[in-house]
């Protein structure tokens, strides 16, 4: 036959004293790439059939393995995949929408099989002409690519030896290999791996069931078989040792008459296998003959189907409750055994998914299946865990028409919710993944109407659509004539609330349309009106500010919450409570736990504190000796008397902090003699604000800062006439994250960063830079020895947070404020800009301040307005937003793009035209630039520290 060099190399490879780990459970392939030898040192992933994982290696030692393989490219991004030398016919387990001949070398898919060979191989060997003939079919079979003779040949004479060393099978060689023939096509490698785990002892800890085989049996564990044990089952049921493949435990799983009659298996031991072990398949009469027979434990049992899931194989034929869901009375063979391997799931899982979608038992694997599965997973993102969960909610996807037609199918959805609704991947993602049968809504009979109620109906704005599909996909499955629409109008007429009030509700929390008509919101609107004594007028003005409230439950949630709040308060009278709550509704939607830990604290009063705290009085205490120094009528008069803000007042009032010398206090705490002690302050927790609509941002690429150094020709426009651009950035120092500081005074700090001021004049530019900082900002990172600070030449600039209660969120919000105000200092010093158009593009990663800015029309709006005028009409709450720093941005916005002055009056000419842009960086910018931010917020700590001990 035909001699190819490549496979001459790969036989003398394979030869039984060389190119073999020396760890004889190293569970990896055969063979390594030239690029896997190269980087020896590095990690690389490689397939093991015989786990059916993906194995992360490292010189010779298991780091981890994974169920799929983009699970394990995520782990170790830099990591070699090792293809595959003998490339299967179908995916392996985790290989995504990608063909499987990706992990194949592409020499071994173009060698021809001729039957010469063949015939060479059978002559040589001494095995019955049936059995040889057995070969012959599987060596020509499509699936085994790559075997020459020669390497069959070197495989039998390697497993003869390895069987006669380790087990002293002796002759009986010949009657595993006439039993089992798949074994000569199989790594030698990964056989003797097989045995080794099969005689390793067992794990000590088998608790858990996502236990990791391939490092376990690095670490020296395995099944705890005994030498005769695996003697007896190689030759009575050899495919449980050797077989890796389904399709060979499948093929090769004997017969029933012969484990009843040949090794006499009683039938009444099948009822204790069912009872003892999970999802056996249809080889359950073997794995009596294991226990039974050859005495393994059902612990030994559980780990060999846990580590080897090729030995729990479906059954072909349908079983009873299948039949009467009109099933193919013989199932798909390979269809099954794609699933499985796909999936990562048992023949049950299998089992249920035909129930649950009886005509899956008809799609074949390259027709149907295969390209489902890729076009689901290509287009909308899955991992490879992910597509399993969306498919195994709802199989009927698979049976989906995947073709690239907009008109139909997969195309249509993805075309609607893409362009006409504008969501993006990520937001569709999320969204299929809770309801997996939106993909399966008609277009024109189901989703149009109901976008079309949401949006002309309810009065919801387009663009908080993608954002309420993606968190409540459930609206877009109820019914429109019977659910939605009949509960929208209800709720506006029973609250007297306008389409526009009644879209601002259902867009803060839409899933208020998922709640029954009868059974929650009528009887929870009754409760208000009853129970608070609400009139319809106030009723409106409740769920206008609160509509949240209408999710809690009458009995569970808000009648306890009301009996708390009177049995805390200090008066008989329960219109005290009742008041309390009309005046901070917000109370209702706390959790049960939260409401109990403010009443025990004593933070509620009989009125509202954000009312009353201005005109209760305040005592100046000397600290040491807590004698009574002065009376102030009123907070506002200790703020002007004092010369503080009142927001710092209320901070020293609050925490009990002596401040310059002062002990301030409440007089009605010394009248009830409740002198505060001081403490930290406590850090509010950050919730994340509903993502608006993405709007159309360039996404800058860099590996690190040193891209930074652009030149204006890679501006993102290269049509603008001038492009200024900030990458900003805000961290705080211990970060918000840190369960271990607590309660610990945390600063913040910003970074700023200007990558195209490099020119041929650094020195000139640097110092305009310098300029616009010092008007711009108070505190200012000076430039040290080891290079950390502020680099006027590089365009950087490192500032401390001025302001109270420093979190991540608002460093990173007043960041992109302090850009604006530098941009708009560097502008003043131009004066050859009167004919010129400047575009400011404020790139930041934070999706918090993303959310809030990327609508300037809104920060126009909420900038020409004076700050008692101000009242936040974005998304999410308006303390979470911020609206002490988001005016105060807001404010500086409008200046900058109307060309007015700081004193709101006078006229400026900075350009033609200001145009400000801010972008989300989408995780791009470099992760240098948060570290300056974190060097920011630590000097801002050392200050403070520094501040303290003066």
């Amino acid at each position: 036959g035909v001699r190819l060099s490549f496979f001459l190399a790969e036989v003398s490879s394979l030869s039984i004293n060389h190119g073999r780990p020396q760890r004889a459970t190293s569970v990896l392939p055969a063979t390594r790439t030239p690029t896997a030898r190269a980087r020896h040192g590095d990690v690389c992933i490689h397939y093991s059939p015989s786990f059916q994982r993906h194995v992360a290696q490292c010189n010779s030692e298991v780091l981890k393995s994974f169920e799929f393989l983009d699970q394990a490219q995520e782990a170790y991004p830099d990591a070699v995949t090792v293809p595959l030398q003998n490339c299967y016919s179908i995916a392996i387990a985790g290989g995504g929408f990608e063909e499987s001949t990706a992990y194949a070398t592409e020499n071994d898919l173009n060698i021809p099989i001729h039957d010469s060979q063949v015939e060479i191989l059978i002559a040589a060997m001494p095995l019955e002409k049936s059995i040889a003939e057995m070969i012959k079919d599987t060596v020509l079979n499509s699936r085994w690519t790559g075997f020459t003779p020669e390497r069959i040949r070197c495989n039998f004479q390697h497993f003869r030896s390895m069987l006669e060393s380790k087990l002293q099978l002796g002759s009986a060689v010949m009657t595993v290999v006439n039993y089992f023939p798949q074994v000569l096509l199989y790594d030698c490698r990964q056989v003797e791996d097989r045995l080794n785990f099969l005689l390793a002892p067992l794990p000590p800890l088998l608790d858990h069931d996502d236990l990791d085989w391939p490092l376990l049996a690095f670490q020296g564990y395995g099944a705890g078989w005994s030498v005769n044990q695996v003697k007896k089952a190689l030759q009575t049921v050899p495919h449980v040792v050797l077989s890796m493949y389904l399709e060979d435990t499948f093929s090769m799983r004997p017969s029933l008459f012969y484990l009843i009659t040949a090794l006499q298996v009683p039938y009444q031991s099948v009822d204790r296998v069912r009872l003892e072990l999970e999802d056996v398949g249809s080889d359950e009469y073997t794995f009596a003959y294991l226990h039974g027979t050859l005495g393994l434990s059902w612990k030994q049992l559980h780990v060999m189907i846990q580590a080897f899931p090729c030995l729990s194989v479906g059954n072909t034929e349908p079983t009873w409750e299948m039949l009467e869901t009109n099933v193919r009375t013989v199932l798909r063979e390979d269809a099954l055994h794609y699933l499985q391997r796909r999936l990562q799931v048992g023949p049950s899982i299998v089992e249920a998914m035909i129930k649950t979608h009886p005509r899956l038992s008809t799609y074949s694997v390259e027709g149907k299946i295969r390209q489902t599965l890729d076009a689901l997973q290509a287009k909308l993102g899955f991992s490879s865990r992910e597509i399993r969960q969306v498919i195994l909610r709802m199989p009927s996807l698979i049976g989906m028409s995947v073709t690239d037609t907009p008109e139909k199918g997969l195309s249509q959805r993805l075309v609607f919710f893409r362009n006409t609704v504008g969501m993006s991947q990520q937001e569709l993602r999320m969204a299929v993944l809770k309801q997996p049968s939106l993909l399966q809504y008609s277009v024109e009979n189901s989703l149009r109407p109901k976008l079309d109620f949401f949006v002309d109906e309810v009065h919801i704005p387009l663009t908080d659509m993608p954002r309420v599909i993606s968190r409540y996909p459930v609206l877009m499955g109820l019914s429109l004539n019977e659910t939605l629409r009949p509960r929208g109008t209800a709720l506006m007429e029973r609250c007297g609330l306008s389409p526009k009030e009644i879209g601002n509700i259902l867009s803060r929390a839409p899933n208020i349309l998922s709640l029954s008509l009868k059974r929650n919101l009528e009887p929870t609107l009754d409760y208000l009106c009853d129970r608070l004594g609400l009139s319809k007028r106030q009723l409106k003005k409740l769920i206008i500010s609160t509509p949240r409230v209408l999710l809690h439950s009458v009995k569970t949630s808000l009648e306890p919450k009301l009996l708390m709040l009177e049995a805390a308060m200090e008066t008989k009278d329960p219109t005290e409570a009742r008041n309390v709550v009309i005046r901070n509704p917000a109370l209702l939607v706390l959790h049960i736990s939260a409401l109990q830990r403010r009443l025990q604290k004593k933070e509620l009063q009989p009125q509202s504190r954000r009312l009353t705290r201005r005109k209760r009085p305040v005592l100046e205490m000397d600290p040491e000796k807590n004698v009574l120094i002065r009376r102030y009528a009123s907070a506002s008069e200790a703020s002007k008397m004092l010369r503080t803000s009142l927001p710092n007042l209320y901070s020293i009032l609050g925490t009990g902090r002596v401040w310059k010398g002062k002990k301030l206090i409440y007089a009605e705490k010394l009248q009830k003699g409740e002198l505060i002690e001081p403490r930290a302050r406590q850090v509010r927790p950050d919730n994340k604000i509903p993502k608006a609509r993405p709007m159309p941002t360039t996404r800058l690429m860099f590996e690190d800062l040193n891209a930074l150094n652009a030149s204006n020709e890679s501006s993102p426009d290269t049509n603008m006439s001038l492009c200024i651009i900030v990458y900003v950035s805000g961290r705080t120092y211990p970060p918000d994250s840190s369960a271990e500081v607590r309660g610990i005074r945390r600063t913040g700090g910003m970074a700023l960063k200007f990558p195209h001021f490099h020119p041929d004049k650094p020195e000139e530019l640097a110092h305009r830079i310098r300029l616009a900082a010092k008007k711009s900002f108070g505190q200012i990172m000076p430039l040290n020895d080891d290079g950390q600070g502020t680099c006027y030449s590089g365009g950087r600039i490192l500032v401390g947070f001025p302001y109270l209660r420093p979190s991540r969120n608002r460093c990173e919000l007043y960041a992109c404020h302090e850009a604006l105000k530098i941009v708009g200092n560097l502008l003043k010093q131009e004066s050859s800009l009167e004919n010129e158009t400047v575009h400011v593009q404020i790139y930041t990663d934070s999706d918090y301040a993303w959310n809030l800015l990327w609508n300037t029309s809104r920060l126009h709006a909420w900038g020409s307005v004076a700050e008692n005028d101000f009242i936040y009409d974005g998304p999410g709450s308006s303390w979470f937003a911020n609206p002490d720093l988001l005016h105060l941005l807001s404010r500086t916005y409008y200046r900058l793009v109307e060309q007015i002055d700081s004193d709101d009056v006078t006229q400026l000419m900075l350009a033609k035209q200001v145009n400000v842009t801010f972008h989300h960086a989408a995780g791009c910018l470099p992760r240098k630039l948060q570290e300056y931010a974190k060097q920011a917020a630590m000097w801002m700590n050392q200050r403070a520290k520094t501040a303290i001990k003066l």
